[in-house]
């Protein structure tokens, strides 16, 4: 049975398990539920002006409270990834997608898996290949890599067949 567990937070990401253990004492926060384990994230992209998304988890499950400890996404989830381009990678039953700061489901969970999302373009597997969503969820690259990486400048790198080479956002094989 989970503890009460009171969050703090500094300048640093934070974890501070159910018995309050950390090394940095920083803002002290209440956590409104009860929670296994509570992730403070001090990042650009989980800020919304002073407030912070913070990792939760209850019962093995992981979901997002505010700064102030109020549940704002359900513990549901069996994995959770960081908030790129306002979304974040979501796994429930073995399947991935991508929800908003909502909770909300913007790119359903029918992935074998997901990574971030870079310059508006998110990483999915589908069938053992690899290939780009947009924020919407349209398959812009369809998954036929072996391999693909964040994308940089406009571009990213990707491997097909054993031969690694860049792909533009529109899948065009560039220099």
């Amino acid at each position: 049975m989970a503890a009460q567990a009171a969050a703090t937070r500094d300048d640093d990401s934070e974890l501070i398990t159910s018995s309050g253990a950390s090394e940095d004492i920083g803002e002290e926060v209440s956590a409104a539920q009860s929670y296994t384990e509570i992730m403070i994230v001090d990042d650009e992209a989980f800020r919304e002006g002073d407030s912070y998304m913070t990792q939760i988890e209850r019962d093995g499950k992981w979901g997002y409270a505010d700064s102030l400890g109020r549940e704002v996404i359900p513990p549901i989830y069996d994995n959770l990834g960081h908030f790129f381009d306002e979304l974040a990678t979501a796994e429930k039953d073995g399947k991935c997608g991508f929800i908003d700061k909502t909770g909300r489901q913007v790119i359903p969970l029918k992935y074998e898996q997901t990574e971030a999302f870079s310059e508006g373009l998110g990483m999915v597997k589908r069938d053992g290949k690899w290939g780009y969503v947009d924020t919407t969820g349209r398959e812009v690259i369809a998954p036929k890599y072996d391999y693909v990486d964040f994308f940089e400048d406009g571009r990213a790198e990707v491997e097909l067949d054993g031969q690694a080479f860049y792909i533009d956002k529109s899948g065009n094989r560039v220099e």
